[in-house]
Formats: C-alpha cells, sequence, structure tokens
C-alpha cells in the first residue's frame, strides 16, 4: 500500500515507504524534480551551542598545533650551512630548552582537545548521514606523532 501525499507549499511528493526507507517518521526522503534524493530532518531547527562548541573546540586545536610547529621551528635546532662556515658563524647545534617545554605541552593540549572531540562526537552522532569529521583523526596522528618523536629522540632536560 503505497499512500502518496502532495505538499502544495513546496510542491514536491513524497510516501509513506520512502519515509520508512529514510530511517523513521521524522524523516522524509524528499525526491525533488530532477530526481535526486535529498534527506530532510524536521526536529533540528539549525546548529546547536554543543555543536558550534566542538566547531571552536575544532578550531582551536588547529590553532594549538600550528602554534606548536611554529615553537618546534623556533626550538629545533639551526641548520649550518656553508655560507655559515665561510663566515666563521657560530650556530646553536642543541634544541631550545625553554621553548620544548611550551612544545611538549601544546602538543599534550592539542592530543587532548582531539581525544575530548573523538569521544563527543562518537556520542552525538546517531544519524548515517552525521559528518564524520576527518580532520580530527588527522590532527590527533601528527599531534601524537610529533609529540612521540620529542619524547623519544629529543634530550629534554626539564624538570617535571
Amino acid at each position: 500500500m503505497k499512500s502518496v501525499f502532495f505538499n502544495a507549499k513546496i510542491g514536491l511528493s513524497y510516501s509513506i515507504r520512502q519515509c520508512y526507507l529514510a530511517g523513521g517518521q521524522t524523516q522524509v526522503k524528499i525526491m525533488a524534480n530532477d530526481n535526486k534524493s535529498y534527506f530532510s530532518d524536521q526536529r533540528h531547527k539549525g546548529k546547536d551551542l554543543l555543536y558550534r562548541l566542538m566547531v571552536l573546540t575544532d578550531v582551536l586545536a588547529w590553532a594549538l598545533f600550528v602554534a606548536a610547529m611554529a615553537v618546534f621551528h623556533f626550538a629545533r635546532p639551526e641548520m649550518e650551512t656553508g655560507f655559515n662556515r665561510f663566515l666563521d658563524v657560530n650556530v646553536r647545534e642543541g634544541w631550545n630548552h625553554s621553548l620544548i617545554g611550551w612544545l611538549v605541552w601544546l602538543l599534550v593540549f592539542c592530543v587532548g582537545m582531539s581525544l575530548l572531540m573523538i569521544v563527543i562526537r562518537s556520542r552525538r552522532a546517531r544519524r548515517k548521514t552525521d559528518a564524520l569529521w576527518v580532520n580530527i583523526f588527522f590532527l590527533i596522528i601528527a599531534a601524537s606523532a610529533s609529540l612521540a618523536y620529542l619524547l623519544l629522540y629529543v634530550d629534554m632536560d626539564i624538570p617535571v
């Protein structure tokens, strides 16, 4: 039994069977005139406060990672070039220990915020159409790899 209703306000037709296939009574599969499928969720009017906070946290985590990479640039040993050897310019051959502490803390906060975002997204995403936010996974891989490199290969004389 297929009952077809017509909505004169927007001029689209949909059926009960398509509503069932879309996953429930509140989601309706709408077929437009160009035969493309669009899903409409009637419960949510817009982005709520938690979603906006999640986006803000994601942007802040990426900003922390960019800041950590800038600190890494200034904390790493300086490269000695042939021009420096010719002019007999002394370059720093070790890590800047005053900046390594900042670098470690920036990466720890970045990994922590990324893990928090993964937990919140796993609890919040209930629909198949929800975005996966792949950038969080890229961020956690990059930040944890940078942190692992620092902890394994850099001699840190930092009091903890």
